[in-house]
């Protein structure tokens, strides 16, 4: 059954959603007299953390707060992320909490009634190359490759407990894992991760696009060095097969025998590590014909 919480016109707002697996704004569907592309916007508030919220936006930079100001789907908690599946249908992916043993799915056919779909609890003991994890699962986040007809499941997990003398030491040994599912029931391999180098990355969020992306990553110490002149190659895959060459610098090189620069491409699908966002941006949806006022 729809939720008690989402409006009449809510339900006016999507008639077509089209999930950002490749298409942009521009490309789902041109504006005509009768229509009108908008960017849905999954999200949680500063206030209600983890609650799952609609906005809607012309031009992506003003954003109309949907529903009434209400939660979409009150059971939900994590940080949203959608992916639209082969079947034409939407997943959604959270989970109670960081020390919540399992990640959870739900999926809806229109974005606006959801019901529980599946869980999964990755053995993290499994994943070779990260010696004493704890048991805790950071911010999932879902992406469907259209190519492979896999969903590509990551999310973040430290190797160290935080400490009020160093609470930085927590944040520091957070690494990105990742599983890979066709249906998001059965996950054959055990997590790994989705990154080689030993720097701390959270919320990783992957997005289809046309073209090459290339992602710069720096020592911090080496900052104030040097800056960098991006010159990388394409690399191949979704899950992380990245050339990684050092950049070129404009100032000499520090005392350390490696530049302060990594850059590594990516190939169309691409990675990009924040460690403020709170929500990703998941859907654009065509001819609306109402904003919940």
């Amino acid at each position: 059954m729809r939720s008690k919480c989402v409006s009449g016109g809510l339900a006016r707002v999507i008639l077509m959603v089209i999930a950002l697996s490749g298409l942009n704004a521009a490309s789902a569907a041109p504006a005509t007299a009768d229509s009108e592309v908008a960017y849905l916007f999954a999200h949680m508030m500063k206030s209600h953390y983890g609650v799952l919220y609609y906005s809607v936006s012309l031009d992506g930079l003003h954003w109309k707060l949907l529903n009434r100001g209400q939660p979409v789907y009150p059971p939900y908690h994590g940080h949203a992320s959608i992916a639209k599946g082969a079947d034409g249908r939407y997943y959604l992916v959270g989970n109670k909490g960081d020390d919540d043993p399992s990640i959870r799915f739900w999926s809806s056919s229109d974005l606006i009634d959801w019901s529980a779909y599946a869980t999964f609890q990755p053995d993290l003991s499994a994943v070779e190359g990260l010696p004493h994890p704890l048991q805790r699962i950071g911010a999932p986040k879902l992406f469907f490759d259209r190519a492979s007809g896999r969903f590509l499941l990551t999310w973040h997990t430290p190797t160290v407990p935080g400490s009020p003398s160093d609470p930085e030491a927590y944040w520091a040994s957070q690494r990105t894992l990742y599983v890979m599912s066709k249906d998001l029931k059965e996950f054959k391999d055990p997590p790994a991760r989705f990154f080689s180098w030993d720097m701390a990355t959270i919320d990783t969020t992957i997005v289809a696009t046309p073209l090459p992306i290339r992602l710069v990553s720096a020592r911090a110490s080496d900052m104030k060095r040097s800056m960098p002149r991006i010159s990388a190659r394409p690399a191949t895959g979704i899950v992380g097969t990245l050339d990684k060459v050092a950049a070129r610098t404009m100032k000499p090189l520090p005392v350390t025998p490696d530049a302060p620069f990594e850059v590594s491409s990516s190939t169309p699908r691409m990675v990009s590590c924040c460690m403020s966002v709170k929500s990703v941006l998941v859907a654009c949806a065509t001819k609306i014909a109402a904003i919940v006022r």
